[in-house]
């Protein structure tokens, strides 16, 4: 796996859809998708394993733990 593509996200459900669509529509196709989602009480986990995403959820209330949780996930080179 070339690339890992870590999205973190806080209540995105109404958004996070675009979000996929647009990582899903790229040229590159060797990557893994990370969706974090930091406290949300929304669908956006759900969302994300739709489009494949590994995801997980914590309780951080900090955007750069929530990035650096996506990074100790990350297979990608």
């Amino acid at each position: 796996m070339k690339y890992s593509v870590i999205i973190p996200a806080h209540n995105s459900a109404g958004f996070i859809t675009k979000c996929l669509e647009s990582v899903r529509m790229q040229s590159v196709t060797d990557y893994e998708l990370i969706v974090v989602c930091d406290s949300c009480e929304d669908d956006t986990e759900q969302i994300a394993k739709e489009y494949g995403a590994v995801t997980e959820a914590v309780n951080f209330h900090a955007d750069g733990l929530t990035r650096n949780r996506g990074i100790e996930l990350a297979r990608g080179d």
